[in-house]
C-alpha cells in the first residue's frame, strides 16, 4: 500500500513537472529556435507553389524582352510575345556644313543661284556587311502585287526619304556582330517599281500618296524628285525627275559598329544635297544633262557618322 501510494505520488510529481514544461503560442514565438524553423517552413511552402506556376516568357535571345527567368516560351507560331530589336536609320539634311533650308539659295557651276525647293528619293536593298564577311537585312517581307497579277515576297526595306524627316525604320533586325560596311540603291527594283499601291498599307513608303512618287501601272514610280528655283527662272518650278530600273544608283558606305544582341541598331547619316548639284549649272544644261550629272554625284553625298 505504501508502495502504491509511493509510485503515484511519483507519477503526480512528474505530471505537474510536464504541465509545467508546456509552452503557450506567445512563449514559443519568443523562441529563436522555433521562429528560426518557421521561417524554413514558410519558405519551403512559398518554393513549392511557385514551382507549380511556370512563369511564361519570351525565350530568343535575340529579342528585347527575353527572359532568362521563363520557363515557359510564349512565343507560339500563332501568336508570338517575343518584340524583336530594329534597324534604324537617322537622316540629317545639310546644305556644305550648314542645316539644310528650302529658303536658301546656293551657286552653282556657273555661279548662278538656285535654291532647292524639294527633294526626295527611294532607298532600297539595304544591306550592312558584317566583320566576318557575311551580308545581313532586316527579315521583314512584303508581298508586292505586280500587273501580271503575280505576287513576288521581296525584303521589306523600301525608305522615301525627304526633308524634314530625319528618323526611319527599316524593320526587324536580329543580326549580331560587328558592322563594317553598308550599302543601298537610290531608287527601286522592278518588283517594287511596278507594286500595285491599291493592295499597300496606307504609311507604306510605295502607297500612292498625295505627294506620290506614283505615276501609273507601266512606268512605276520616280525615283528621285527633285524641285528648284533657279534665278533666271524665279517664278517657275523646276521639276527633274529620274525614273526607270537602270537608273538605280548604288551606294556604298564604310563604317565599324556593334550589334548588341536585343537592342535596336541606329546608324547615323548625313546628307549634303549640294552635293548632287556639284558641276551643275542650271541655266545652260539640259534636263538630260542635270539628270545624269545628279546620278554621277550621287556616291558622295552621303557620310556615316561614327
Amino acid at each position: 500500500m505504501q508502495q502504491k501510494q509511493s509510485e503515484k505520488s511519483e507519477c503526480i510529481k512528474w505530471g505537474f513537472q510536464r504541465k509545467k514544461q508546456l509552452k503557450t503560442p506567445s512563449q514559443l514565438g519568443k523562441n529563436p529556435l522555433f521562429n528560426g524553423i518557421l521561417m524554413l517552413l514558410t519558405a519551403f511552402l512559398l518554393l513549392l507553389n511557385s514551382c507549380d506556376t511556370p512563369i511564361e516568357g519570351c525565350l530568343d535571345p535575340s529579342a528585347s524582352n527575353f527572359a532568362a527567368n521563363a520557363d515557359e516560351d510564349c512565343c507560339l507560331p500563332e501568336d508570338c510575345c517575343c518584340t524583336f530589336p530594329q534597324l534604324n536609320i537617322n537622316f540629317f539634311h545639310f546644305a556644305d556644313t550648314n542645316n539644310f533650308r528650302q529658303t536658301v539659295f546656293h551657286p552653282d557651276a556657273a555661279g548662278d543661284t538656285f535654291r532647292i525647293h524639294s527633294f526626295k528619293f527611294y532607298l532600297s536593298n539595304i544591306e550592312l556587311t558584317l566583320r566576318d564577311g557575311s551580308v545581313v537585312q532586316v527579315t521583314d517581307t512584303i508581298g508586292l502585287v505586280q500587273p501580271d497579277g503575280s505576287i513576288p515576297t521581296p525584303v521589306d526595306d523600301y525608305l522615301l526619304v525627304k526633308f524634314p524627316i530625319q528618323d526611319y525604320s527599316i524593320g526587324t533586325f536580329r543580326s549580331i556582330g560587328v558592322i563594317e560596311g553598308l550599302s543601298f540603291n537610290i531608287g527601286l527594283d522592278e518588283s517594287a517599281n511596278l507594286a500595285n499601291p491599291d493592295y499597300l498599307a496606307f504609311n507604306h513608303p510605295l502607297k500612292m500618296l498625295s505627294d506620290s512618287m506614283y505615276l501609273d501601272e507601266m512606268q512605276g514610280r520616280i525615283f528621285q524628285r527633285i524641285q528648284i528655283q533657279h534665278q533666271n527662272a524665279m517664278e517657275d518650278t523646276l521639276t527633274y525627275s529620274i525614273k526607270g530600273v537602270n537608273n538605280q544608283v548604288p551606294i556604298q558606305l564604310s563604317l565599324t559598329k556593334n550589334i548588341l544582341s536585343g537592342f535596336d541598331t541606329e546608324i547615323t547619316i548625313d546628307i549634303d544635297y549640294l552635293k548632287f548639284f556639284e558641276n551643275v549649272r542650271f541655266g545652260t544644261d539640259d534636263p538630260a544633262t542635270i539628270i545624269e550629272q545628279v546620278k554621277l554625284n550621287s556616291g558622295n553625298v552621303f557620310t556615316v557618322r561614327e
